[in-house]
Parts: structure tokens; sequence; C-alpha cells
């Protein structure tokens, strides 16, 4: 047994073990670890596209007639915000180009035709053929987040007609699927044609100039046979003189008209069944030259009207209030016709129809 020396001297030798300390090894630095199974975790499960990281879900609240094929058109914003009506955020989790956003139907697995029509490194603008019948609200999917994805956006398939020239020859004229001379008209096909874009040399647009020779240069659409409200779109851009856009039905009745007349600073609408023209209400001063302007002519039994995507702004004005009904009511647009006495030169880029409906379905919530 130990005496009282003894268990002092064992309190002693282990105090000092106590008080000796110990070495401390830090924990691995797993973050990046983690970070790479973050960005490779693709969700797997059935309904949700194989290779996506990331998928939101959207309403679009329906309006009775628009009916199956309905055109709905998205910001895609780059960066971090809050979800609200067209736009939406990838938060920093799309490619830079926007090549891999997928729209698809309620399902999750079922790919919408989409258009992707501009993009900058901050959002981009899609169009998207809504297959499931808008009468009433319906959901769609957009995905993002898959890094080798590249875009299918794809315009012929999106609209009832499209046309954005990158499928043609530079100096050639226009495609003869989709446009001709017009019937009794002087067309001028020499001054017509294929052309670079004055800004982006990248892109394919067409180019309508006029020689100041006193025929008027013209290329229109091919026949058309459109028996509902649409709406027709397009980019423009003039040189600083006088620019014509119309609208036809058949081969003569024209349905709408509107120019950048002297000092070609503004826009008016042709009055119907006469030569005078009034300022579009409200009145649309922003039309500077060597600019790009997108726009739509909107048909409809409720009246008709020309809208600036650029502004927002949605201008009255036209021939008719109330729309014909007969059987391909639109036939024919020229994009666009010159002045005869004037030198001048006019570019237009991405032309095409949907359909349209007033009221139009419109944007709901994101999930």
């Amino acid at each position: 047994m130990l005496g009282r020396r003894g268990v002092a001297l064992l309190f002693l030798f282990l105090g000092t073990l106590i008080m000796v300390p110990l070495p401390v090894t830090a924990p691995p630095d797993l973050s990046g670890v983690v970070q790479d199974v973050q960005e490779n975790l693709v969700p797997s499960q059935a309904g949700w596209l194989s290779g996506w990281q990331h998928r939101k879900t959207h309403t679009i609240h329906g309006s009775p007639g628009a009916g199956a094929g309905y055109q709905v058109r998205f910001t895609v914003n780059f960066g971090s915000g809050t979800d609200s009506g067209s736009n939406v955020y990838c938060n920093n989790t799309t490619r830079a180009d926007f090549g891999d956003v997928r729209f698809t139907a309620s399902d999750g697995s079922t790919l919408l035709d989409y258009w992707l029509e501009s993009n900058t490194t901050e959002r981009a603008t899609f169009w998207v053929e809504v297959a499931a019948d808008l009468d009433t609200d319906q959901e769609v999917c957009m995905y993002y987040g898959n890094p080798s994805a590249s875009s299918v956006s794809n315009g012929t398939a999106t609209f009832v007609f499209f046309d954005d020239f990158e499928d043609e020859t530079v100096g050639a004229n226009p495609d003869t699927m989709n446009w001709k001379s017009p019937v009794g008209e002087s067309g001028d096909y020499d001054v017509i044609g294929i052309t670079l874009d004055p800004v982006d040399a990248e892109n394919q647009v067409i180019l309508v100039k006029e020689s100041g020779d006193g025929v008027t240069t013209y290329v229109y659409s091919k026949d058309l046979t459109i028996d509902r409200d649409v709406a027709l779109g397009w980019k423009w851009r003039r040189d600083g003189v006088e620019l014509v856009y119309n609208a036809f039905i058949g081969t003569t009745t024209e349905i709408a008209r509107w120019r950048s007349p002297t000092p070609y600073d503004h826009l008016e609408w042709r009055i119907a069944n006469s030569d005078e023209y009034t300022d579009f209400v409200p009145a649309w001063t922003d039309c500077a030259a060597d600019t790009w302007y997108s726009c739509e002519y909107r048909f409809s039994q409720e009246g008709f009207t020309t809208h600036s995507w650029d502004d927002g702004d949605t201008f009255a004005g036209g021939y008719y209030k109330s729309y014909p009904t007969t059987s391909g009511y639109l036939r024919y647009f020229n994009v666009p016709s010159s002045h005869m006495t004037r030198s001048n030169s006019y570019w237009t880029d991405d032309v095409y129809i949907r359909n349209y409906l007033a009221p139009e379905p419109t944007h709901g919530s994101w999930v």
C-alpha cells in the first residue's frame, strides 16, 4: 500500500501529465471537395433533364382563345435578383452565352421549341412556343446549369413564319422560299440583297436600297394563309431617310402602313383609306438613324397596334379598327418599301409571325 508520501507523489505525476500540451492537428480542408460535389450533383430522377443542375417552374396565366402553340417571351438574367413576370434570374450558374437554357412542358422532360432573340453578358431574350393549350393556366419549366450544352435555338420551329437570313449567301437575293417581288409592281432586285449587319459583322440581314430612280423597290413575303389574329415582328434600321413598312390582305388591300417622314425623327400611321398620316399615339419620337429597333404589328379583332420592344410602348393607330375575318386575311407583307425618288437604305432582320390574342396570356409566379 502507498503511504501518504507515495500518494502525494502519484498525484504530482498525474498532474504533470495533464499539464503537458498535446499536439493538435487541423481538420482537412474539404471546401473544394464539397464545392466539386455540389457543382456536379445533377438530379437524375424521372421528369428531370439529364445533365442539368438547376430548374425553375413558371406559371403562365391563360387567355381564352390563345390555344396551343402560343409564343411567349422571356428575359433570362445571368446574375441574381427576384424572379418576377417574364424576368427570371440564374444566379450566375448558367453559361455566359445562355446556350444551356432549355424550356420544357410541365412534365419537366418534354422539350419546347424556342428562339434566342438576343443576348449579352447580362441577359438574354427568348421566345418559347408553349405546346399546351393556353386557353387556361399552364406551367413550363426552365433549365440551366449545364456547361457542356449548346444552344438549340430554332426560330422556324418556334414561329408561324420566320427568317433571320443567316442561312443565305451574302450578296444574293433573299430566299425565294420566303420572299418574292410583288405581282404588278416594279420590284428592282438589283438593289435588294443579303448583307452583313452594319453593327455586327457576324450577323446577316436583308438590305433594301433605293437609288432614287423613280422605281419603287419592294421585297414581299411569299403567299401566306393565316386566318387568326397574329403579330408580325421584325428589327429595322435606316440610314436617315424616310422608311415605310406595309402589310396587306391579298395583293392590293393595304391594312397597315407607317413611315418616318421629314425630319425623319418620328413615326406616323397612314389614316384609313386616304393619303394622310397622323402621329403614333403616344407619339414615338425616338427613331434615330443608324439604330436597330425591334417592333411588332399586332392585328386583332379588338384593334390594330404597333409595339416597341425597346421601350415597352404600344402605339395605337392603323387602318382598321375591326380586323377582317375572311380566310387568309394576312396574305402578304413587305419589309420594307422604299421611297421612289430618294436615295436611301433600309436594313431588316429577324422577321417573324406569331400567334396573337388581345388580351394575351400573362406571366405568373416562379418556383
